[in-house]
């Protein structure tokens, strides 16, 4: 079980934590954010999707070059897709002044047949000195900053302090050995020297909450994301509340959220009102009616854009992070989420979630899809069957 306590019957790595911080808004992320790396004496690791050279990116851009200049080892890992619009400049300028920068997965004609093209970076994780960790939906663009515009972000990230901070600083450089074995080789990149953290080193009378990262990689973490969620749901007794922007979920999750209500446990779905990819809100629509017979709640949200990616499982389990409800975000891309067991940091987030779905979400009423229109039903239906027989071809498991 992860409910409670107990310990959970899946390999999840549970540390502690010293501090906690919740963002449901960017700028304090952002600032935050910026300080900490200011303040950095060692070692800054970044990884995150989206890079934009905008008020958002260039002033976090800034800070790493000067955190290098004075000596601190600086890794920026990107997206090749989601930061597609960084200029050879820009890389350039960042390289020159000792920060190393990698791109993860440059498009290439040759590997469009290989599954391996369609994994992506889809972290947002930040490690700093191996004090302090930032993870979470929050890319490094302008959007995240525009307030009460029709593309603002409604999103989540979560700062954290102690000692489970070393012990994903261990887990990412043993992803980035494997991943970028080849680049490492060829820079020459040599680790910092680990040292013992402060955040390890705290009293035993400060405060600590129960928290185990969580990351979805090809190699070992193939699908502990997925089975960290369905252990999550099968253990719900009372209430779930989950954002999503991207849901297209397997059977097998969908006969979880369904058990889960035949128990008499309230689910809801924050789900994308408006969306930039419109083949995957169609396909996601046909699923509405079928989780509504099961008695699942759907709440579209409607003032601005849907990002984040969070849930919360009865009163202390809580999860925050990259991973969405959809099979890139199961099968093939670099997921990061921190799952917390803490009743004070649960009930922010579902005090956020709750806020969200009261005052910017519409309800989708039962029995919509008898309202739409015949050519909306087809076009959502063909848009269902296209992406489970292009799933279910590369990945079978998932169609089941």
């Amino acid at each position: 079980m992860i409910r409670g306590h107990a310990q959970p019957d899946i390999n999840l790595l549970w540390s502690a934590a010293t501090e906690l911080k919740l963002y449901d808004e960017a700028e304090t992320y952002f600032k935050d954010l910026l300080n900490a790396i200011h303040s950095a004496q060692k070692e800054i690791i970044f990884q995150v999707y989206i890079f934009k050279e905008d008020e958002a990116g260039v002033p976090v851009a800034k800070a790493l070059v000067a955190a290098a200049k004075k000596g601190v080892f600086v890794q920026l890992l990107v997206d090749a897709i989601g930061s597609n619009e960084l200029s050879a400049d820009f890389l350039s300028m960042m390289r020159e002044s000792g920060c190393r920068v990698y791109l993860y997965q440059p498009l290439s004609f040759w590997k469009l047949k290989s599954k391996r093209f369609w994994s992506r970076n889809h972290r947002k994780l930040v490690l700093i000195d191996q004090e302090i960790a930032f993870l979470g939906g929050m890319n490094v663009e302008g959007r995240q900053l525009r307030k009460n515009l029709p593309e603002a972000y409604f999103d989540h990230a979560v700062q954290v302090k102690g000692p489970v901070v070393a012990k994903i600083e261990s887990r990412t450089r043993a992803f980035v050995d494997r991943h970028l074995k080849v680049w490492r080789i060829f820079s020459g990149l040599k680790w910092p020297r680990r040292t013992s953290s402060r955040a390890a080193k705290q009293q035993d009378h400060i405060r600590r909450q129960r928290v185990a990262y969580v990351e979805r990689d090809n190699f070992r973490y193939r699908t502990l994301m997925e089975r960290t969620l369905v252990q999550a749901l099968r253990d719900s007794r009372q209430s779930v509340i989950i954002s999503a922007p991207y849901f297209f979920p397997g059977m097998n999750i969908y006969r979880h959220f369904r058990d889960a209500c035949e128990r008499g446990v309230t689910v809801d779905l924050i789900l994308q009102g408006k969306t930039e990819f419109k083949l995957f809100q169609l396909a996601s629509a046909s699923l509405y009616p079928l989780l509504q017979r099961a008695g699942v709640r759907l709440h579209e949200y409607e003032s601005g854009l849907l990002h984040s990616k969070a849930a919360v499982f009865d009163q202390n389990l809580s999860t925050v992070g990259s991973c969405n409800l959809d099979p890139l975000s199961f099968l093939v891309n670099l997921e990061a989420n921190l799952w917390v067991d803490d009743q004070d940091f649960s009930q922010k987030l579902r005090k956020s979630l709750e806020l969200a779905i009261e005052k910017d979400c519409c309800p989708i009423e039962v029995g919509f899809w008898e309202r739409l229109s015949f050519a909306k039903r087809w076009l959502s239906l063909l848009g269902y069957y296209f992406l489970r027989l292009f799933v279910g071809f590369f990945y079978p498991r998932y169609s089941r």
